[in-house]
């Protein structure tokens, strides 16, 4: 009887893992929210990430694989722009988080690259990276030599200085039935909203960059940290332009969204920045 048991526990555990298996390389396979792309691109960008006396981390230079899109970082630790060049006339520089950066797209689909193509005169710079706040930010404003800033503030750049730490040094390694457990049964816990004197300090921080002419500071139209003195720009469509269900990154039509919402008020700011003629499709200097 005992034998009995014993063997039929045995078949019971083995067909257990066997269907866990089978269930956890399904995950991986079909992943039908993101949360597996979501789990290897923090990973990757976890591995090229390394501290920055100033700037509070930055990626290491080089061309990296971040798994769902490949991400080239100059040796000044600002994000390659293919459509534009050094040296010309005018510099302008993009600034913010992952929003700016561009999570999730290549090189050639970031927003800044979009609007990058249409400044021939123009040197384009991006400097941003994922989990940015606006103190980072503030930093590189006080930094970086450039004609022009563009600032994308997004509702959750009212955080400290973020800097390198070890969470950073971590590498998620969990199964894709733990990952997909967590996400569909495990409590998130309630998020708090930022206290006063958290607000006060973000507030006091961004009207440091708003009275500076050479910083244009930009937020969409619904954001919660949207103010009387900064521009807001239409919403691009994350339900549909986005990564994934789970990841709210704008994906490659997501940043011709967004290049769209902001090109008319980027281009009146490059065209005083830089003295250029805006009669032209393409923002060029003035002929002499």
């Amino acid at each position: 009887m005992i034998k009995k048991i014993a063997k039929y526990s045995l078949i019971i555990l083995v067909d257990f893992f066997l269907v866990v298996l089978a269930i956890d390389f399904l995950l991986n396979w079909l992943d039908p929210i993101g949360a597996i792309k979501l789990q290897h691109t923090i990973n990757a960008m976890n591995r090229v990430s390394v501290p920055h006396e100033d700037w509070g981390y930055v990626f290491t230079p080089g061309m990296h694989d971040l798994h769902s899109y490949t991400a080239t970082i100059n040796p000044d630790y600002s994000r390659y722009v293919p459509a534009t060049e050094e040296g010309r006339p005018c510099q302008i520089a993009f600034v913010g988080d992952s929003l700016t950066f561009g999570w999730g797209v290549n090189d050639d689909e970031t927003w800044v690259n979009i609007l990058a193509s249409e400044l021939p005169d123009v040197s384009a710079k991006l400097i941003a990276f994922p989990g940015w706040n606006a103190p980072n930010v503030i930093n590189v404003l006080s930094m970086v030599e450039a004609d022009g800033f563009i600032w994308l503030l997004f509702e959750n750049d009212n955080g400290g200085m973020k800097t390198y730490n070890e969470r950073m040094t971590r590498i998620d390694t969990r199964p894709a039935v733990d990952v997909y457990y967590r996400i569909l049964y495990v409590p998130l816990g309630e998020l708090t909203a930022p206290d006063a004197d958290q607000q006060d300090s973000f507030l006091e921080l961004i009207d440091t960059a708003r009275v500076r002419d050479d910083v244009l500071t930009l937020n969409f139209e619904d954001d919660p940290l949207a103010q009387p003195w900064t521009q807001s720009v239409p919403r691009f469509t994350l339900t549909e332009n986005r990564i994934s269900l789970l990841d709210g990154h704008p994906n490659a039509d997501g940043n011709i969204e967004i290049a769209d919402a902001i090109r008319p008020y980027a281009r009146e700011f490059i065209g005083q920045q830089c003295e250029l003629n805006l009669d032209d499709e393409t923002l060029r200097l003035p002929t002499k």
